[in-house]
């Protein structure tokens, strides 16, 4: 599904507005940060992939053919560029992930005890996302984290749709069973 608003920004920078590609960055900048920062577990990785990803974004703007949204377009550019960081690492930490994850459902009204519950439960999950096999942590992160549908998902990925359903199913299996350790 293609946003009207980002196609006519599109096409004014194809037209040579340089600057109009700058709302695209404002409106998703902070969204491919932190899907970048939930799969890669490393803040400065996922700034400095987010920042690349509109860079190759706005070089092949041209190559954009609209058949799907742009954010799906720009995620399957970032997708690609954090697949071959992560090919050039051995062992990603989401330590680092749980403390600096923009998620973070406490009320200031909560008591201290409530907010440390809360906190240890999250540090918990991120640590068992971080356990779920790659594959399946990417479909897991797409639609629980980044809420895409089960479509955008396969056209993010290049995967058919049974692929994303099974995917999915596996990884939310894994996580269950991660978290029922615990």
């Amino acid at each position: 599904m293609n946003i009207p608003e980002d196609k006519l920004t599109i096409q004014s920078v194809l037209a040579g507005n340089r600057e109009a590609f700058g709302a695209l960055v404002s409106k998703y900048q902070d969204r491919l940060y932190h899907s970048l920062l939930c799969m890669l577990g490393n803040p400065d990785d996922a700034l400095e992939l987010t920042q690349d990803a509109f860079v190759q974004a706005l070089v092949n703007l041209d190559k954009f053919r609209g058949e799907s949204g742009f954010y799906t377009w720009l995620y399957r550019i970032a997708i690609n560029m954090a697949s071959s960081l992560k090919r050039k690492r051995v062992l990603v930490s989401y330590d680092e992930l749980a403390e600096n994850a923009a998620f973070n459902p406490t009320d200031s009204g909560d008591s201290p005890e409530r907010e440390l519950e809360v906190k240890e439960n999250q540090r918990l999950v991120w640590e068992a996302i971080g356990k779920v096999a790659p594959d399946f942590r990417q479909v897991l992160i797409l639609r629980e984290i980044e809420g895409m549908d089960y479509e955008q998902i396969a056209l993010v990925l290049k995967i058919k749709i049974g692929t994303v359903r099974s995917r999915l199913y596996r990884a939310r299996l894994q996580l269950a069973e991660f978290l029922s350790d615990k």
